[in-house]
């Protein structure tokens, strides 16, 4: 099912007699069918687009081409050279002084800043948008709404996350863009979903009926997905599925989604949840009695930069390292010893506090973004 936004840009690509603004729209389509995983038509827009506009220095048409080549890097791999990318594009904005491709660029900017845990950065990034869009600009109303309902949800403020998420819903609605409303469905349960597993590992008893709504939650953002034709970044969904598995301590069904996720290379490198996931994988072979697998696994975490990696990704890898461990210590006596998850978790809320203090400035919806 096409999204509406697809239907009224290819009415309007059809309809456009003037080729530089033909240019704009395809620039958009293009940005759109990168972010759903149509990769070959993504590269087909972008060719098309240099071919036409090449030797046509149009700023416009150069910002957006660099914003489409960046979503493409992006969402098909979580290229290292998206955020550079789009880094560039938002200076060429600025330097030029657009606000609206200032406002497009640092939302997007922000986005990727914000996955990449460059987390400080994303929030400056999100306020030059604010600061920079205009009436009208849904798209962008939309990713920055999304991205500060993120912040607020993985930060444990669920009332300022709730009122972000409604406000770029109902963004999403007015552009017609269906991946937002899949992706935000996808955040918000894949963050109830991570927030039951760092609970577990600090201690704390994880409610089985909790789990079941996380888990209907995830199930049901994975069918919007698909009903929405959005193939971009698949890993994730898997990904949760992996986590709802190992909670419930069905091992044997996590370690089949694991070994699928590996053998198909459907993990970037670039991805740092990746040292999660191998961390799940010993465990799960730790528990299974595959000892070779469950090192070879290991062997492949330690050489990640694990003490570089997100706190709650740290929580969650140590957790993991600490029940294999626990359970086979002739494993890998040698070459492992157990950390302190309290120390960590008091690591995390401090890092939160300071992660607070940032947000105050977006608790409440300026009213400048009420349209």
């Amino acid at each position: 099912m096409a999204a509406p936004c697809l239907n009224r840009l290819d009415e309007a690509i059809a309809s456009t007699r003037d080729e530089l603004d033909r240019g704009y729209l395809l620039a958009e389509k293009g940005c759109y069918l990168a972010r759903v995983g149509e990769h070959s038509a993504a590269a087909a827009i972008r060719d098309e687009l240099r071919r036409g506009f090449g030797k046509d220095r149009d700023l416009k048409m150069s910002v957006l081409v660099m914003v489409l080549e960046g979503l493409m890097s992006y969402f098909q791999s979580l290229g290292e050279d998206a955020r550079d990318r789009m880094a560039r594009a938002q200076l060429l904005s600025r330097a030029a002084d657009s606000r609206e491709l200032t406002a497009l660029t640092s939302a997007w900017l922000a986005h990727i800043e914000y996955n990449q845990g460059a987390l400080l950065a994303a929030l400056e990034n999100v306020q030059l948008s604010i600061d920079s869009i205009e009436n009208g600009q849904w798209l962008v109303l939309s990713r920055i709404s999304s991205v500060l309902g993120d912040f607020f949800t993985a930060n444990g403020d669920s009332v300022s996350a709730r009122a972000w998420y409604s406000h770029a819903r109902n963004a999403a609605v007015k552009y017609g863009d269906q991946a937002a409303l899949g992706a935000i469905a996808y955040n918000q349960s894949a963050f109830r979903i991570f927030d039951l597993r760092l609970k577990r590992a600090v201690g704390m008893p994880v409610d089985p009926q909790s789990l079941e709504l996380a888990d209907a939650e995830s199930r049901s953002a994975s069918n919007y997905q698909l009903v929405a034709g959005v193939s971009a970044l698949g890993h994730l969904l898997k990904s949760v599925s992996v986590s709802v598995a190992i909670l419930r301590d069905q091992h044997q069904q996590a370690l089949v989604l694991l070994s699928e996720l590996f053998s198909e290379n459907q993990i970037p490198a670039s991805y740092s949840y990746r040292a999660v996931l191998l961390a799940d994988a010993v465990l799960c072979c730790v528990k299974l009695g595959l000892p070779s697998k469950a090192k070879e696994y290991f062997t492949e975490l330690a050489e990640s930069e694990l003490d570089q990696l997100p706190l709650d990704d740290q929580i969650i890898v140590f957790w993991d390292l600490n029940c294999a461990f626990s359970q086979a210590p002739e494993l890998f006596s040698s070459i492992y010893s157990t950390r302190n998850i309290s120390e960590l978790a008091e690591l995390l809320e401090r890092q939160r506090a300071v992660h607070t203090s940032h947000l105050v400035r977006f608790k409440a919806i300026p009213a400048a973004l009420n349209w």
